[in-house]
């Protein structure tokens, strides 16, 4: 039995003094306290047991890689060129008015595009592989093209561009921002998506895409200005290679579905 006046410490330990047995009390359970969230922390680290934190880690490697596929076949700083040269005497004003309209054109695409696009060409009886391989087509000659300083407007377009008093839809909105090649980016990416998360990853690069691309067409004199002809076709070549890459990304994904589905290893 325990003595009078004796307080248990916890682990058999036991203290005439109050005050040191609450003290030993308090540091136990501190150590407690500390050895669980250390234990807790070290399961976070090892992944152990969390999946939603791999969740929210493949969501957050999709939105990046979303954006960057997204971002490259845009290309706005290529649209701020075409903006200024085919709006030459109009105010700044005017030019962010037509931006905006298309910049918001461009989002109504995108998003019926990545969510409606692939479930439309389903009821062809067009599979997913399939789908992959002509994204990764159409965007890996994109990606071509822009490498080896093809125009994205043919003469016709840009002839007509010149004539159009509002080029906000056509040739800025569309083939401009939103062409075959950023249809076939989203097409592929949506057959890619896995899960709920996924799809708000790539909501949100469509949206942060169409804030980007704003922002530079709202400043498109400077943009253009800053940059020059020379620094505009080094960006676009750059980024006409990571359109490339991401092209043959698609061909690679939907090859491998293919052998995957006649039971060959990929």
């Amino acid at each position: 039995m325990r003595s009078t006046g004796e307080v248990g410490a916890g682990n058999g330990v036991r203290t005439r003094d109050p005050q040191l047995g609450k003290l030993m009390l308090y540091q136990l359970s501190y150590s407690r306290s500390r050895g669980s969230a250390w234990h807790q922390f070290e399961r976070l680290a090892r992944g152990a047991d969390v999946p939603q934190c791999r969740s929210m880690l493949d969501a957050s490697r999709f939105l990046l890689y979303c954006f960057v596929s997204i971002f490259t076949i845009v290309n706005p700083v290529s649209a701020a060129a075409l903006l200024v040269s085919l709006t030459p005497g109009e105010s700044d004003l005017r030019r962010r008015e037509q931006a905006l309209r298309a910049v918001l054109f461009m989002t109504t695409l995108m998003v019926g595009t990545y969510f409606v696009g692939a479930q439309v060409l389903q009821l062809f009886s067009i599979s997913m592989p399939s789908l992959a391989l002509a994204a990764g087509v159409l965007v890996a000659r994109s990606g071509f093209r822009s490498v080896a300083g093809a125009d994205r407007l043919t003469p016709a377009q840009r002839e007509e561009g010149i004539a159009k008093s509002d080029i906000s839809l056509t040739p800025l909105g569309m083939p401009m921002l939103a062409g075959p090649g950023t249809i076939a980016v989203l097409i592929g990416l949506s057959t890619e998506a896995r899960g709920l998360a996924a799809n708000l990853a790539a909501l949100v690069a469509m949206l942060l895409v169409s804030a980007t691309s704003y922002a530079v067409l709202w400043a498109a004199p400077a943009v253009v200005a800053r940059l020059g002809r020379t620094g505009e076709a080094a960006l676009t070549k750059l980024m006409g290679l990571i359109i490339l890459c991401v092209g043959i990304e698609f061909l690679i994904r939907g090859i491998s579905e293919v052998l995957r589905a006649v039971n060959v290893p990929a």
